[in-house]
């Protein structure tokens, strides 16, 4: 598939899960907190940042990732960097040398369940994992299925709480080496 196809789905994908585009009662089975434009997509999708799913040419998921300097572009995630200071996981610190963003990710509400996010997740694992120690995302308290699916399915850890414009959120964890080695 195209590079610039896949940038165009995958805008599509993420804006059928934005969360400002869904219903309160579609909002329970997922939704995607940040967006992203095509610029970002396309300084994301440069290195080996960007990681795709598709089945049949169609892109059914995606997993964004970057340094943390990399996702300046939202005041929400500036806010949860701005913590990470303070935090250790694993004996290890949170900070620019040593951690990425991992997030957005979404997965095509037919596929999920199917095991798309792992295998995502172990492929930017085994990809990033020399030049990164440690994964961090967000997820809003409002989003139980991501949170399910971030520390029941991928083992991600709580490393913070916070609050940003009203609204409550969690920040995860992960360390990348252990993750590569724990998955078949």
């Amino acid at each position: 598939m195209q590079r610039k196809l896949i940038f165009l789905a995958s805008l599509q994908l993420q804006n059928a899960n934005l969360v400002t585009n869904l219903a309160e009662s579609e909002r329970r089975d997922g939704f995607v907190t940040t967006p992203f434009d095509v610029d970002t997509l396309t300084e994301l999708h440069k290195g080996t940042r960007a990681f795709v799913a598709c089945v049949d040419n169609c892109v059914i998921g995606y997993a964004m990732t970057g340094t943390l300097q990399e996702f300046q572009h939202s005041a929400l995630i500036v806010h949860m960097n701005s913590r990470l200071q303070q935090i250790t996981f694993h004996g290890l610190p949170i900070d620019a040398a040593s951690a990425l963003q991992y997030g957005p990710v979404c997965i095509d509400k037919e596929f999920r369940g199917r095991g798309v996010l792992q295998s995502l997740f172990k492929v930017l694992c085994q990809h990033l994992n020399s030049d990164f120690k440690i994964g961090v995302t967000f997820i809003s308290t409002l989003n139980p299925r991501s949170y399910q699916a971030h520390v029941w399915k991928l083992g991600m850890t709580i490393v913070d709480e916070f609050e940003f414009t009203g609204k409550e959120y969690y920040t995860l964890a992960s360390v990348l080496a252990q993750e590569t080695s724990k998955m078949k």
